[in-house]
């Protein structure tokens, strides 16, 4: 991330897909932070945010060299809203 521009993620949801892995994730008002030298996605888990929802409300650390790819929603409704265009209920299966 070192020269890059810097992403204001303030309010948003972001879906992580994470490289070489199916425990993707959504984060709610994530920030970067830089720990041992290394960049991490930080942000809580919502309601509905992971498989089963068993990391709902905790604050999750995803690696940034382990990010395949990610979405930004405007909203956690936003979020909701389009997940239910996949699933019929507002949780990952």
């Amino acid at each position: 991330m070192q020269g890059h521009a810097t992403l204001d993620l303030t309010d948003k949801v972001v879906f992580v897909y994470k490289a070489n892995s199916d425990n993707d994730i959504a984060l709610e008002n994530p920030r970067t932070v830089m720990l041992n030298d290394r960049y991490f996605l930080v942000g809580n888990v919502p309601d509905g945010g992971s498989s089963n929802d068993w990391l709902s409300g905790l604050t999750t650390y995803v690696a940034w060299d382990q990010i395949e790819e990610f979405v930004v929603f405007d909203s956690i409704d936003d979020y909701f809203e389009r997940l239910s265009m996949a699933w019929s209920d507002r949780k990952l299966h």
